[in-house]
């Protein structure tokens, strides 16, 4: 309600004013009117109407753009990650028929074999106990993983200890770990599609500027060798270069982590646009921050892109 008296009364046009030259970057990733309990698309229709917004205030334009670009609007950048098969369904069509630009960066494991990255496993088992049995059972199960037994309250609270300690686990283990729930109660994950090399190559030829979001999804601030880095970064864009005759020069960190040694590794290969996800629009090239958008109703999506609920709530924290 604060959200939709805000928009009625034009304050998020001040603060969109008040960006003035700086680039404001989003950062999507599902478009879908499916349901998912732990990490629910943004519905298609909400987008279409946020994207009557957009382009009505402001310029979208590639990265590659940034610098190239003199129009009087403020500019804004639509990023995407992970590749998900409801881009090519859903967002694609819309962003054509409307002559939009926008970015997607791709899992490489996922275009080549149909996989769906590690966080969406944990997403599919999550609705999978919440819709069909309980969180104790879900408690006992994954104690036979050595995640503890904490008998939260909350399946939010859950899901995220669950998150938080896969995420800090190396690849290998974190896998053996995934699947083995996944084959304990015969868990079908193939209602999620990924897209494969020919739709993100359609996507490529049709304004969409695609970047890299690693080979696997792994953890980067676990990785500590520059041969796992090759393996997850250089061989990444090597094989988006191969596939789509590009020049691919964008790395968007899985799930924002990295350490000195990635940053590093990142600058030594000349990556022009490396994408963080922080709730600023302060940029240090090539350092990029976006704003992470979720499913929630187009005042607030809106509110957030012009970084007024952020505001609000700095000063409620006060």
């Amino acid at each position: 309600m604060i959200y939709k008296i805000l928009k009625t009364f034009n304050i998020h046009g001040i603060f969109r004013v008040l960006k003035k030259n700086n680039i404001t970057i989003l950062c999507l990733h599902r478009v879908s009117d499916e349901v998912d309990f732990f990490f629910n698309p943004i519905k298609i229709k909400n987008f279409c109407n946020f994207l009557t917004y957009l382009t009505k205030h402001y310029e979208i334009i590639h990265f590659k753009d940034i610098k190239n670009s003199y129009s009087l609007k403020n500019k804004l950048i639509l990023s995407f990650d992970d590749g998900y098969y409801d881009f090519y369904e859903n967002v694609l069509p819309v962003l054509v028929k409307k002559n939009i630009k926008a970015n997607h960066n791709i899992v490489n494991i996922c275009a080549n074999a149909n996989s769906i990255i590690w966080t969406q496993k944990l997403n599919v088992i999550f609705n999978f106990y919440y819709s069909k049995l309980n969180i104790q059972s879900l408690e006992n199960d994954f104690e036979k993983i050595n995640i503890e037994k904490t008998n939260y309250l909350s399946w939010s609270e859950k899901y995220y200890q669950c998150f938080k300690f896969l995420l800090n686990i190396d690849f290998v283990n974190r896998t053996q770990k995934i699947d083995y729930i996944i084959n304990l109660k015969s868990i079908q994950t193939d209602s999620v599609k990924m897209m494969n090399w020919n739709q993100i190559n359609e996507c490529s030829k049709n304004n969409i500027e695609i970047g890299s979001h690693s080979y696997s999804h792994d953890n980067f601030s676990l990785i500590n060798n520059v041969s796992q880095l090759d393996a997850e970064i250089k061989n990444s864009m090597t094989e988006i270069n191969n596939k789509l005759s590009i020049n691919c020069n964008i790395f968007s960190l899985p799930n924002g982590q990295f350490n000195e040694i990635t940053f590093n590794y990142l600058k030594v290969l000349k990556t022009e646009f490396i994408l963080k996800v922080e709730d600023t629009l302060s940029h240090e090239p090539p350092v990029y921050n976006r704003l992470y958008l979720i499913d929630e109703p187009i005042d607030n999506m809106i509110c957030r892109t012009e970084m007024l609920q952020q505001t609000i709530k700095r000063i409620i924290k006060k």
